[in-house]
């Protein structure tokens, strides 16, 4: 329990500690912790992953989306806090979740390219998109980077600099718009 309890605060806070071979676990609790370098910290901390409010509004959106095909003329709000989200918030969570996994996904596809197993691969790419510090397969916890090719130490690095400016901070930048005034 103390082990299990010490990897999911690490695992959360995106610290990177671990106090055990965690791989050695049934694979159902190391699907929770790869599940967990998803979620992050609440708004406002400094760990990685896509915060904890971004999800509750992501499936708060869902549930309004289901309740809007149900009853196609209502005005549904999505509600946080006792007032309403405005749709602008919403937008950019959506379109922050839908970065978020493209670049995911091109990260991955980019290491599996490189040879990496899958796993490896997609536990690779979510810990250095999330600021995670640990991984699966051959980044475990048992083990580390330091054995993956220079070009995946790349496309990792990439990753870690856009997890942690958030992505909208680092692409203002290339948009024309933002150069003009």
């Amino acid at each position: 329990l103390r082990h299990a309890f010490f990897q999911v605060v690490s695992v959360i806070s995106t610290t990177g500690f671990t106090t055990t071979d965690w791989e050695q676990w049934p694979h159902f609790c190391q699907g929770i912790l790869f599940v967990l370098f998803f979620v992050g910290g609440c708004s406002g901390s400094t760990s990685g992953g896509m915060k904890c409010v971004r999800w509750l509004l992501l499936f708060k959106g869902i549930h309004r989306t289901l309740r809007q095909h149900i009853h196609p003329r209502a005005v549904i709000s999505v509600r946080l806090g006792g007032g309403a989200v405005p749709e602008t918030m919403m937008t950019a969570v959506w379109s922050f979740g839908a970065i978020y996994f493209i670049v995911l996904t091109i990260s991955t596809l980019l290491l599996a390219a490189m040879d990496l197993n899958i796993l490896t691969a997609l536990s690779a790419s979510a810990s250095a998109i999330g600021n995670v510090g640990l991984g699966l397969g051959d980044v475990g916890p048992s083990s580390n980077f330091a054995g993956l090719p220079a070009g995946a130490k790349v496309v990792l690095s990439l990753g870690m600099f856009l997890g942690r400016l958030e992505f909208f901070a680092l692409m203002i930048l290339f948009l024309p718009d933002f150069w003009k005034k």
